[in-house]
Order: structure tokens, then C-alpha cells, then sequence
């Protein structure tokens, strides 16, 4: 079954429109096979450390919380931080951190976090490359070491969502329609061949032909190039301009309107 067909059948999607952006979308054939995931590495001794994104969508709050597990991939090309906990001194210094498969996942950069408690906190900077599975591996002073599963995978479809219900947006035809001076705020969610929805963070890119119709922005930027998977839109001037948003390989437009 195609991703537009699947997407459909969900309610996401209907026929494409000329306005409403280009799909990339493969056959059951040419589908890439993600590895299955590896079950987590515990030791029996100590409880599961914890591990939890911080940079996409909605996983900057809470340290532990679960709306930012590994339930679903990374989209390829895209960088992300991992912030763990494991037992042990919080002032130990950073332990040490590899990737079972290194050309799926790479590791940039360790760091320490934790000021005080028992445990040691820290955070792990990653970047997907391709589409596979690989297992961070987090190893103390003592030996022991902890691992969790990480997926990455491509985008082959994207969501696009007005946020807070907002009205003026049509999701099926691709077009929002604002007044000068109005601002309003959108989410492109990447998804996979299985509709899971991709962490995707800076892997998304809205594009603006110009700002003198319209603005992209996070409060303190605007510019003709936001990358983000959440954007601000405010009208600046009667007009329409068409933006584009794309992650990895799939492409969408949205036609917006200004007016008075």
C-alpha cells in the first residue's frame, strides 16, 4: 500500500492538489527494511538509566518524561540531544559512549550535566545518518554499561498541522489565509512509510521566497529561512506568497494569503 493511500485511510491526506506541495512516496518493493530494534542492555543490579530526547517537538520539558522515548526514529539527517541518568558519582567524569553502528548514529559530542545528587547525569549529542538501528552504549569508570536502542528512518510523507485548532488553515488544500499584522503558528511532521511520526527538529526547513509578505519566525528571528518543525507565519502585507517545507527527500507548499 502507498504512504498517500495509507495516509488517507487515517484521515491525514487526500488527492494531491497542485497547491497543496509534491509527495515522494515508494512502492511495498522499493521500501528500505529498518533493522529490528535490539532489546535495551540493563544491568541486573542497578535500575534502567534513563534516556530521553531533548530538541524535537515537545521534548524540552520534563527530564524523564515518556512523550520523548524511543518509541518512534530519528529522521535521517537530522541532529539531536540525548539527555541520560545512570547510578554512580554526579561529579564522575563522562563516561564513556559509543554507538553500535556508528554509520546509522554518530556521536559528536559528551558531555556532563549533573551538579548534584547520586547519580550522573549527562547529555549525547547524535547525528542520524541513514536509515538503521543502533545501540548507545553508556559505560561508567566501573564497567558496567547501559544501552538503548535507537532507530533512525526516512521520510516519506509529512503532516502539516495548524496549532491550537487554527482555522484559517486547510490542511488538505495547503492554504492559510491571514491578515496583516496576524501571526499564527505551524508544525510539519515527518512520517515514515509506516506513518510513524518522525523526530525531526531541525530537519525540517521552511522556506519564504521573501519577508515582504510575510514573516517566519520563533518570537526573536524572522528571515526567509526558518529550519525548524514548528514556525510562526505573521502577514506583513497584502499579497500571496507560496512557502515551501521540506524534510529529507518529501516536499510541501503552503499558499498563503494576506489581506487587509
Amino acid at each position: 500500500m502507498k504512504l498517500r493511500t495509507m495516509l488517507s485511510a487515517l484521515g491525514f491526506l487526500t488527492a494531491v492538489h497542485g497547491t497543496s506541495g509534491c509527495y515522494v512516496e515508494w512502492g511495498r518493493d522499493d521500501r528500505r527494511l529498518v533493522p529490528p530494534t535490539p532489546s535495551p542492555i540493563t544491568p541486573g543490579d542497578f535500575e534502567p538509566p534513563s534516556f530521553t530526547f531533548t530538541q524535537s517537538r515537545g521534548c524540552a520539558g520534563a527530564f524523564n518524561t515518556s512523550a520523548c522515548g524511543f518509541d518512534r526514529p530519528l529522521m535521517v539527517g537530522v541532529r539531536e540531544v540525548i539527555r541520560f541518568s545512570i547510578p554512580g558519582n554526579a561529579f564522575s567524569p563522562a563516561p564513556e559512549v559509543t554507538a553500535s553502528d556508528p554509520e546509522a548514529l554518530a556521536i559528536t559530542a559528551v558531555e556532563r550535566t549533573s551538579e548534584r545528587g547520586e547519580g550522573f547525569q549527562g547529555t549525547i549529542s547524535v547525528q542520524a545518518l541513514r536509515v538503521g538501528a543502533s545501540v548507545i552504549q553508556v559505560r561508567d569508570a566501573s564497567g558496567t554499561t547501559w544501552g538503548f536502542p535507537i532507530r533512525v528512518d526516512e521520510a516519506a510523507g509529512m503532516i502539516l498541522e495548524g496549532d491550537e485548532g487554527n482555522p484559517r488553515f486547510d490542511a488538505v488544500e495547503g492554504r492559510l489565509q491571514l491578515r496583516v499584522g496576524e501571526q499564527v503558528s505551524l508544525t510539519g511532521y515527518p512520517v515514515n512509510l509506516n506513518v510513524e511520526r518522525l523526530y525531526a527538529n531541525d530537519g525540517v526547513t521552511w522556506t519564504a521566497p521573501d519577508t515582504r509578505t510575510v514573516n517566519l519566525s520563533w518570537q526573536f528571528m524572522s528571515g526567509a529561512r526558518v529550519v525548524d518543525d514548528h514556525v510562526y507565519i505573521q502577514g506583513r502585507a497584502p499579497g500571496q506568497v507560496t512557502l515551501q517545507v521540506r524534510a529529507g527527500v518529501v516536499e510541501r507548499a503552503v499558499v498563503v494569503e494576506v489581506s487587509n
